[in-house]
Order: structure tokens, then sequence, then C-alpha cells
């Protein structure tokens, strides 16, 4: 196997085999699966404590804890899945070490109010809501697909993993829900243009 397949597997069989590797204590192999990972768990990380260096910790938490319980894990094609459980549940309790109040509004694993990057090509308050509106909109299937795709930046493969179909039924309902995103910001009364760069921007 080249370095550049360890590094970024090329099909999930690759992937799954990484997973054994480490789960036997291969450490080289875990080390691949980190550079394949660790911009999604990031990401994920960042939009939920809202602050990069704090993201960064609860990245590196998250790494320290998946090595230390990989060989629990029973299902190898659930890693991506099963990593972002993991920062989930680290970047909460950040939260609630942050903030000793309740956090009534604790998010899910997927929860679209806390992903609004659509909305930087618009202007101003309202707009970013129109964006989460429209968001909240979408049927549950599609609204996932979105968040797992471009917010966690998961591949076709890992989303339908992750939703329990498979990866075209993964890519039909992207392109749906990215079609319907643009048709209710117009609905909302946005241009075209501007519909069309919001969706294009996520």
């Amino acid at each position: 196997m080249t370095l550049e397949a360890v590094v970024r597997p090329r099909d999930r069989d690759d992937a799954f085999a990484l997973v054994r590797r480490a789960q036997s204590g291969d450490q080289a192999a875990f080390g691949a699966l980190y550079q394949h990972t660790v911009s999604s768990v990031f990401r994920y990380a960042k939009s939920i404590v809202r602050n990069a260096t704090v993201a960064e910790d609860v990245t590196a938490q998250t790494f320290l804890q998946a090595w230390s319980r990989i060989d629990g894990l029973k299902k190898p094609e659930r890693f991506e899945a099963w990593l972002l459980r993991i920062t989930h549940n680290l970047a909460l309790n950040e939260l609630r070490r942050t903030h000793p109040t309740p956090i009534d509004d604790a998010p899910e694993l997927i929860d679209t109010n806390r992903f609004q990057d659509p909305a930087r090509v618009l202007n101003g308050k309202d707009d970013a809501e129109a964006v989460r509106s429209a968001m909240q909109e979408l049927p549950d299937p599609q609204r996932e697909v979105l968040v797992l795709r471009y917010f966690a930046g998961l591949s076709h493969a890992a989303v339908a993993v992750q939703v329990g179909k498979s990866e075209n039924n993964v890519r039909v309902l992207q392109h749906r829900a990215l079609r319907r995103l643009r048709d209710i910001l117009q609905q909302a009364g946005y241009d075209e243009a501007t519909a069309g760069a919001a969706v294009g921007a996520i």
C-alpha cells in the first residue's frame, strides 16, 4: 500500500482495513485514520463550541479517547460516525464546563441551527436567519445529508453509512436538498443570483 493510500483511503475497504489494524494496536494505521478525519472532527467541534482554540482541544481529546476505545468498536464501517459522536459528547462537556448554567438547547448530533456558513454570502442578521429557516424547512433526510456532507465534511460513502442509505441515494438527496434550499430562499424574496450564491457557498 502506498503512503498516499494509507493517508487517504481510496475506498471503504481500505478504511475498514485501517480500522481493523488500529484495533490490533497499529499506531500507524490510527495515524492514517487521524489524517483522514481530523478536519471533519475539528469542523464539527467548532460548530458546537464556536471557538477555534477550544475546538482544537476537543479534537485532540476526541482522538485520544478514540485510540483508547477503538478496540471496542463493533462496526468498522461506522468509524467516522462513532468518531463524531465522541466529538459531540466532548464538545458538550466543554460547553457545560465553561457555562455552568444548564444548557437547555444542547444540540443533537444533527442540529442545523449551529451551521450558519451559507449565510456568509448574504447580508445581515435577517438574511442569516432566512438561511437557517430555509435549512429547517428541508425534509429531515435532505437536511441530514447536507449537514453531514458540507458541515461535518463526510464523504458520500461515510454519509451513506451514517444514514443507512446507498451512496446513490445520498447523492440524490443532496441534489434535491440543494435545489430545494435555493427554491425556498427565492420564495422568501431573494433573487435567483443571491439564492444560488448562498447554496453554492455551502
